[in-house]
């Protein structure tokens, strides 16, 4: 099965990987009063299938996976009626001519559980890390704040991110680091305060990985709509710190949570999601 969405920039190669759905009450994920629905009621009224995507970047020397899913694991989350998980991660990297051993990083966005509960595989009755070989780079702060959880044995935490550790895969990310090939991490606050996205340039062209810096084209649309989870300030600070750069080069860009590349371009006063 190959990917739905797959694009090359120049050296590279970019997939969006579908790895599951969960089912979002968007209202209350928002925060949006009945009486501000308006002309956005049909998304309001009922649950959303939303994506979680992550992304796979290939250039000379590097295959860069961004967030891992376990599609299995999220079915048992939030799933919609009649879900029925996609392929796994192994699987669709191997659609595209991978093994997990040939990833050499993984830049892991946040550490919510939908971006790293894939980051493992069970082997013999323990779990070990599905790509043997890759840096498995963190936000600091995401990991410092999660450290009574990843020690708890009960947890997800520590079943898909203690493994990491132990096998010295992991990396602690401050501020932005550039991975070569055109393809650097960034700092982006709000969502978690460890959050982080991938930007990647090439051919002339760049694209941005954003993690959950957006959740829904509503949000694109209505910045004074914010996931009630997050930090508004941090998250309005990273995005002002982005936008003008994306806007300014045309630039591509994925979300974890909405289908697909799009573009984020100018709709009179406000912004507006555009499928790419």
């Amino acid at each position: 099965m190959m990917p739905q969405h797959m694009l090359h920039l120049g050296h590279a190669r970019v997939a969006a990987l579908n790895l599951g759905t969960i089912a979002a009450d968007l209202a209350e994920w928002l925060g949006v009063p009945r009486a501000e629905w308006g002309v956005s009621t049909p998304l309001f009224a009922r649950l959303q299938p939303v994506p979680v995507q992550a992304a796979l970047i290939s250039v000379p020397g590097a295959a860069i996976l961004v967030d891992a899913c376990d599609p299995a694991d999220l079915a048992t989350l939030e799933p919609p009626p009649g879900y029925r998980p996609p392929p796994g991660l192994a699987d669709q990297l191997a659609a595209l001519g991978l093994h997990p051993a040939d990833i050499t990083h993984v830049v892991v966005t946040h550490l919510h559980a939908d971006h790293y509960n894939g980051l493992v595989r069970a082997e013999g009755g323990a779990y070990a890390a599905l790509c043997p070989n890759a840096r498995h780079l963190v936000g600091r702060a995401d990991w410092l704040a999660a450290q009574a959880a990843i020690a708890d044995p009960a947890t997800l935490a520590h079943r898909a991110l203690a493994p990491i550790a132990r096998a010295g895969l992991l990396e602690l990310v401050d501020g932005a680091r550039d991975l070569g090939g055109g393809v650097s991490v960034l700092p982006a606050p709000g969502e978690t305060p460890g959050h982080q996205i991938v930007r990647l340039r090439a051919g002339g062209q760049s694209l941005f990985c954003l993690g959950d810096l957006y959740h829904h084209p509503l949000e694109v649309e209505r910045p004074e709509w914010l996931v009630n989870w997050a930090d508004p300030a941090a998250t309005r600070a990273s995005r002002a710190a982005l936008l003008p750069e994306i806007l300014a080069g045309d630039a591509l860009v994925l979300a974890t949570h909405i289908a697909g590349f799009g573009r984020l371009r100018q709709a009179g006063a406000r912004l507006r999601w555009v499928p790419a």
